[in-house]
């Protein structure tokens, strides 16, 4: 079973995270607050790792997806703003070179998105600086923003 744990409070994540970085094909959809549609790779090259590593520990909202005790995208980072996350950081699996089309990417979305409505700090929204043609997400309204994309519970608070 998939599921994301904080990776404040369990720090041989990041040890993990940063090994399938180096070893796997990731991508971003979206890094440092940035889109990137279509996907960018992410550079096997240690030091920049090791850099984007240390600043997603600063962030306040660390999550690392997990799976029979290996870490498994996607995994996704930002800040908390009032009752709101603001999604920074996106790393998913490029699925062994191939790439991601847009209902891969709308799926791994969909799954972080019910997995930070259903933990705390229990947001009432989730920004994503992205624009995707809109999907369903089961109790999720998703709107069209400024410069990116809005989900809302429609129950908030309300484990779903």
């Amino acid at each position: 079973m998939l599921y994301s744990l904080d990776a404040r409070k369990k720090p041989e994540l990041w040890v993990m995270l940063k090994h399938q970085m180096l070893n796997y094909d990731m991508c971003f959809i979206v890094q440092r607050g940035k889109c990137y549609w279509p996907l960018k790779n992410v550079e096997r090259n240690e030091e920049n790792i090791e850099e984007w590593i240390t600043d997603m520990k600063a962030l306040p909202i660390a999550r690392i997806s997990v799976s029979r005790g290996g870490v498994v995208a996607p995994h996704f980072f930002g800040k908390k703003e009032k009752d709101r996350i603001v999604v920074t950081d996106f790393l998913v699996h490029f699925d062994n070179g191939k790439g991601l089309d847009l209902q891969a990417v709308q799926r791994e979305l969909g799954t972080a998105i019910i997995d930070m409505m259903c933990s705390a700090p229990f947001p009432s929204e989730i920004f994503i600086p992205i624009e995707l043609p809109s999907w369903e997400i089961d109790q999720i309204d998703i709107f069209h923003g400024e410069s990116g994309m809005v989900f809302r519970n429609i129950e908030p608070h309300v484990v779903m």
